[in-house]
């Protein structure tokens, strides 16, 4: 019945507002009409900035949830503005629910030097499987020098339990893959923000809040391609990505050709034993590591398995994998059934024959029997 009303209710009165942005150090505040937030960040170097265009992916992520037409005569680059103007068309094909995307009109737009690959990098770092497979991948094959942590993102705010508690697992993820971890917190998701199709402009907009320091961006890819079919529409995928990486500061998207086991085979045969310190749950708030029995820990948890391991001391609830997935409820929505199906479906390949492979297929059958298959017209 939700998913029905979500469906038929009314786009919200769309408004006009003007981007605005006033920036002290290292800490900018943004505002689009009667909403604002903020963004900071611990880096030592100072934040400089001659485009505001991290401003814009910001400001993006508030006007597609509320319906608000963007006018600005701050400068932007041509390069940001045509990565706004893709995404835009992105949404208004694809027609994710609660996002309406809203003219956008610029008076002060900026042909900006171009970003380079060979100067030094900055990858969003969260600690999670992907990020941390993202960066062992990129170790010695690109110039990156930083992690980029984001307080305000999965976590409310840097003084929350659990970011405090995830911060110093990400440094040593950090450490340990060679990179300086900087600090970025932003206020943005109070705005009541489409965070599961929008939180890439989050992204992009932390990247870019330091592209006066660095020459590029990078995000690690949730998914591979299947799966991305499986998500969607899910706001972490290779179109978005596409379009958010533009001339003025490219990002790549690293993981995309890799299945989620294969990314924690890897993790876990690094001799620097990053695995220890690997934080993929977000279900409970009150600390920064692993539950053990969410989708996410579970998922990881046979993921480890695959390598013919198991790491018991990383989770807080760490009983028996066949007994707890034999456990585990059905999703409530379709999207995450067909997600949650398509994801156990990839690790079960992986896995050995055995008690824990035959309650993944009788969980696997469970799902598809209350699945709706795609594709009808």
């Amino acid at each position: 019945m939700l998913s029905i009303f979500n469906y038929l209710r009314r786009a919200p009165k769309r408004e006009v507002a003007e981007l605005k942005v006033s920036v002290s150090g290292n800490m900018a505040e943004i505002s689009l009409g009667k909403r604002s937030f903020s963004i900071s960040t611990d880096s030592a170097y100072p934040i400089k900035h001659d485009v505001y265009d991290f401003a814009l992916f910001g400001a993006l992520a508030v006007s597609i949830s509320h319906n608000v037409e963007i006018k600005s005569d701050i400068p932007i680059s041509r390069a940001a503005i045509n990565s706004a103007e893709k995404i835009n068309a992105i949404l208004n094909m694809w027609l994710p629910r609660k996002t309406y995307p809203a003219p956008l009109s610029f008076s002060n737009i900026v042909d900006s030097d171009p970003g380079s690959f060979d100067c030094p990098g900055l990858m969003c770092l969260s600690g999670g499987v992907d990020s941390t497979f993202a960066a062992l991948e990129v170790q010695s094959e690109f110039n990156l020098t930083h992690g980029l942590l984001i307080a305000g993102a999965d976590y409310p705010s840097a003084q929350a339990p659990g970011f405090k508690s995830l911060k110093p697992r990400v440094q040593t993820i950090a450490e340990k893959t060679g990179l300086e971890l900087v600090t970025v917190e932003t206020s943005i998701r109070k705005q009541g923000i489409n965070w599961e199709m929008l939180h890439t402009l989050n992204l992009a907009m932390c990247l870019n809040f330091h592209s006066g320091q660095f020459g590029w961006g990078a995000i690690a890819a949730d998914n591979p391609p299947t799966l991305e079919l499986a998500d969607h529409p899910w706001g972490n995928n290779r179109v978005i990505n596409s379009a958010l990486s533009n001339a003025s500061f490219p990002i790549r998207y690293i993981g995309q050709d890799y299945r989620r086991a294969e990314k924690v085979r890897k993790i876990m045969g690094h001799p620097s034993d990053v695995a220890s310190h690997i934080a993929v749950c977000y279900t409970e708030q009150s600390h920064g590591g692993n539950c053990g029995v969410c989708y996410m820990c579970l998922r990881t948890r046979l993921g480890i398995l695959t390598s013919g391991r198991e790491m018991p001391d990383l989770f807080t609830h760490n009983g028996n994998l066949g007994a707890i997935i034999a456990k585990m409820p059905i999703p409530k929505y379709q999207a995450d059934r067909r997600k949650v199906l398509a994801g156990m479906w990839e690790v079960r390949a992986d896995l050995s024959k055995g008690v824990t492979r035959d309650a993944v297929d009788v969980y696997i059958k469970r799902l598809k029997s209350r699945t709706i298959p795609m594709g009808r017209r």
